[in-house]
């Protein structure tokens, strides 16, 4: 049938030609057994076709015998049966968890130490840096093996949509729905990251003074009123803070671990339901090898090293080569796409698209260290 809507002329070129729409995942252990995740580890690295082989074996004996074939002597065949029982339990329950509660689960794993399997982390004590570490950071954790799916579901075209479900972006994809039955591209990648869990109290307290802000008030409304944003909810101070340091954090760490910034990538933790309470930062890199990195970001934050990468990601904030403006921008109503940021823009706080997950927007330097350093900044007291 004739489309019925107005033309809508575009430039070739232009940013919203195209509104991708994905969605991406941390592999987590499936068990607390080092031996099942170590197994579950290296069977999502098998080929897809040589998987649906082992799963259409038959019971779990025969499945078990199949992979003991395909491994070699590398894992005993009682593991492999284990390991079957365990992933089997785990694919057969239905999981309703919303966005905030799957990322929970995350964010407890890197408050851990886990030493084999999909993800590889190490807890680092605080105690370990400097002293003034810990009135801003409660937890740093080097996460040595990360694996994260990518999956793209849809797109819009001239304006994001808001509040379309995934169900109707997914049947636009495919022309003969039933031949796919649900299953969408999607790219699974390994790397190593660090991650950053800041100090409850102190984030708390901060926030209860800059939520009064006129400026702060503002790019909340708009960020309710933007489809881009459905993902955040309600703007909090402590989601505007932790996201303006993670790119300032990623632009400081290019010169120092050897990666471009487009290999680097952010997943922010925030969420102020006290059930739910999370105040944390992974960034990762993503690449598309099975061999992952070799330890360039993890090593940075090693005590000594990444006390000095935290206090030039702070000062960084203090200073854009584009100021005033950029900081009269902020101060006058934003600036950017829609004016979804303060003061952030190209010379200070933005990154590729590819390495943010909100399209370069809710970013404000303000919010890290403010420009009278008079407390409406986290980390003004430093200074």
């Amino acid at each position: 049938t004739a489309c019925e809507e107005p033309l809508v002329t575009a430039l070739r070129q232009a940013t919203n030609v195209y509104f991708a729409k994905t969605d991406s995942s941390i592999l987590l252990p499936v068990s607390d057994n080092e031996s099942i995740n170590r197994v579950y580890s290296e069977y999502e690295k098998i080929p897809s076709d040589t998987k649906k082989l082992i799963e259409g074996g038959g019971d779990i004996e025969t499945k078990a015998g199949i992979l003991a074939m395909y491994f070699g002597a590398e894992f005993e065949k009682s593991e492999l049966i284990n390991f079957f029982k365990s992933y089997e339990q785990v694919e057969h329950e239905v999981f309703e968890l919303s966005e905030v509660d799957y990322r929970f689960q995350e964010y407890h794993h890197f408050l851990e130490n886990n030493h084999d399997g999909c993800l590889v982390t190490k807890l680092r004590e605080i105690s370990e840096y400097d002293s003034w570490i810990s009135n801003y950071f409660s937890n740093i954790t080097q996460v040595k093996q990360i694996t994260v799916t990518n999956a793209f579901y849809g797109f819009d075209r001239i304006q994001p949509s808001k509040d379309r479900r995934i169900d109707s972006y997914k049947n636009d994809l495919w022309e003969n729905n039933s031949a796919t039955k649900g299953w969408l591209p999607a790219v699974k990648v390994y790397g190593e990251g660090i991650f950053i869990e800041f100090n409850s109290t102190a984030i708390k307290s901060w926030s209860r003074d800059f939520s009064t802000k006129t400026e702060f008030k503002k790019l909340q409304e708009k960020a309710l009123m933007s489809s881009l944003h459905e993902k955040v909810g309600v703007l909090s101070p402590a989601y505007l803070l932790i996201h303006t340091f993670s790119h300032l954090l990623i632009n400081q760490m290019i010169f120092d671990c050897g990666y471009s910034t487009a290999s680097l990538r952010e997943r922010i933790y925030v969420s102020e339901d006290p059930e739910t309470q999370m105040y944390g930062l992974l960034i990762y890199t993503a690449a598309g090898d099975s061999e992952g990195s070799l330890g360039g970001l993890v090593r940075m934050a090693e005590p000594k090293k990444f006390e000095a990468i935290l206090r030039k990601s702070i000062d960084s904030s203090n200073w854009c080569s584009s100021d005033p403006i950029c900081r009269e921008q902020g101060d006058k109503g934003g600036q950017g796409p829609y004016g979804m940021n303060l003061a952030a823009c190209h010379n200070c706080a933005l990154l590729p698209e590819t390495s943010c997950e909100n399209f370069n927007t809710l970013i404000d330097r303000g919010c890290v260290t403010s420009k009278e350093l008079n407390g409406d900044g986290y980390f003004d007291s430093l200074y």
